[in-house]
């Protein structure tokens, strides 16, 4: 839950273009996936049922697609 607060807060302020660029390379990888369930509203990881507008802006759970 910690890193889901954490990524909504960064996902509203977007005061960090480390933290933006990050999310855009791990957004694009969560794109091609199977697992991303895509409604009319929002983005989510079908897997944890996070919303990727979040789960893509924090460090504290992190999938191993994203893995450099």
């Amino acid at each position: 839950m910690k890193g889901v607060i954490q990524g909504y807060k960064n996902a509203v302020l977007r005061t960090n273009p480390i933290i933006e660029e990050e999310a855009q390379r791990r957004l694009s990888i969560c794109e091609k996936c199977p697992f991303m369930k895509k409604t009319i509203h929002i983005k989510r990881c079908n897997l944890c049922g996070c919303p990727l507008s979040a789960l893509t802006r924090q460090n504290y759970k992190i999938c191993k697609k994203w893995q450099k």
